[in-house]
């Protein structure tokens, strides 16, 4: 930024006036905070899962490659704050790379951001999880366990309750049919908190295979009526219900995992920052 700063100031008018300068400090401001803002919002998702010195580590190595990227679009002859937006435009979403390395990190092996200096960020992100990609197993296994188990539950219920049970068990009904309403709430809730990130993805994955074995069960294993309610059952209620619990599951993640920084902060540094903020 330094570089692309000075070539801004100097190119093509030497004798610049003091409004032209003024007016180039103030875009180059600008700039920098658009840069501080974007990397703010990539390692807002480390935060909690990937220590401290990583994450500096991710944030030099993100703004490198991105200083480079305005340098060269201000060579181009845009303003700083047209190439620092086209910069982020050309490394990609903040949110999703930053969703990326939450997902590949192991506290054991660690990622690194390094791929993204020397490629855009699409193709950095599939050359990086091919690397890694024998570490990035655990989100579709523990949603495979999950909704497996979730599947059993609602299948073993909803066929108890279709398949014309004697009157003498209807007492049992609402005991099963709890059993259905909870199974894909629990299983999405337990993705949500295990997966650090993407976890509606792995869950649809998953669902793929468990949902279509789910219906073609219960369609062979029930009466013809009987199946096609299971089956419209699994679609409208078991696959959504399932997704949102995830979705809830890793906002309540997220929360805890921001609460757990702060009180490893402690009393006296919240008190110190209470005491800055009130001069």
């Amino acid at each position: 930024m330094r570089q692309a700063k000075s070539l801004y100031w100097t190119d093509g008018s030497p004798e610049a006036s003091e409004d032209d300068i003024i007016t180039a400090a103030a875009a180059m401001r600008r700039a920098e905070e658009r840069l501080e803002d974007y990397l703010d919002h990539l390692c807002a998702s480390l935060l909690g899962v990937v220590p401290f010195p990583e994450r500096q580590q991710i944030r030099r190595e993100t703004r490198s490659h991105l200083e480079m990227l305005i340098e060269e679009f201000t060579h181009e002859g845009l303003s700083p704050t047209e190439a620092a937006e086209t910069a982020f435009l050309e490394y990609g979403s903040p949110f999703q790379i930053g969703q990326s390395l939450v997902e590949a990190w192991r506290p054991q092996t660690g990622v690194s951001n390094g791929a993204l200096a020397t490629e855009d960020a699409a193709r950095a992100e599939a050359r990086q999880r091919g690397r890694i990609g024998r570490f990035t197993g655990s989100a579709p296994l523990i949603a495979f366990v999950a909704c497996g188990l979730a599947a059993v539950a609602s299948q073993a219920s909803l066929h108890y309750c279709l398949s014309g049970a004697p009157r003498d068990h209807w007492a049992r009904y609402p005991y099963v049919l709890a059993i259905y309403l909870a199974a894909p709430v629990v299983s999405g809730l337990a993705v949500g908190f295990l997966v650090p990130a993407r976890g509606v993805s792995a869950t649809l994955k998953v669902s793929l295979f468990t949902l279509p074995q789910a219906v073609l069960s219960g369609v062979l294993l029930l009466p013809h009526r009987e199946g096609l309610w299971f089956a419209l059952l699994q679609l409208a209620y078991g696959l959504p219900t399932s997704l949102l619990a995830v979705c809830g599951g890793e906002a309540v993640a997220r929360y805890h995992r921001l609460q757990r920084f702060w009180k490893k902060k402690g009393p006296s540094w919240t008190a110190q920052s209470g005491a800055s903020a009130a001069h």
